[in-house]
């Protein structure tokens, strides 16, 4: 694969979109995807560009977070967030739950949340319920700082955890972000898996 250059946007830039449903974002160029399961709970996850798309199924649901500087144009978010906003809730039709919530951080005084996510990504290598993607750009650095998107995920009993960064070096700074899908049957446990993770 040719390597792609890394076009340092702006954190601030960046905005979550969350879809109900599979989107499609054709003109992404995909760097890397996996893919973790639980039961009949499915994760699919890309990193795009210096941005992540994350897919959930579970049974006839299918949510779909991006959190990217730019959006599809074919499909319309039911929820979205951008730096300075509050936490995002968003409860769907049959009860399941979404919360994300993002802050753009000082790269400086993150360094051990990054190894943290680091370690994370390379122990969802040997998880069938895990997943994790870590993409350093070939061209991207800005002194001691690389640029690389950081995802990570984890298939819980009772939902979905995940975790991402996206660090822009020429700005000093990263986006952290959490988010979680809490299954309606299987709530409590979802929550206290969410907990423990981040």
């Amino acid at each position: 694969m040719t390597p792609v250059a890394f076009k340092d946007l702006s954190a601030h830039a960046l905005r979550l979109r969350l879809y109900a449903g599979s989107v499609t974002c054709p003109h992404a160029t995909v760097l890397l995807r996996g893919r973790a399961a639980r039961g009949d709970l499915e994760i699919r996850a890309s990193v795009i560009g210096a941005s992540h798309v994350m897919e959930v199924r579970s049974g006839s649901l299918a949510l779909t977070e991006l959190l990217a500087c730019a959006a599809p144009e074919n499909a319309q978010p039911v929820a979205w967030w951008q730096p300075g906003d509050s936490a995002v809730e968003y409860a769907a039709h049959d009860a399941v739950r979404y919360r994300f919530d993002a802050e753009v951080m000082d790269l400086e005084g993150v360094r051990g949340t990054l190894r943290q996510l680091r370690r994370m990504i390379r122990r969802a290598d040997r998880s069938s319920t895990e997943v994790g993607l870590a993409h350093r750009f070939p061209s991207g650095s800005n002194g001691p700082w690389t640029a690389e998107t950081l995802v990570w995920a984890a298939a819980r009993p009772g939902g979905v955890t995940a975790r991402t960064a996206h660090s822009y070096p020429s700005e000093g700074l990263v986006a952290l972000s959490e988010s979680s899908v809490v299954l309606p049957s299987r709530e409590k446990a979802a929550e206290r898996s969410f907990a423990v993770a981040v």
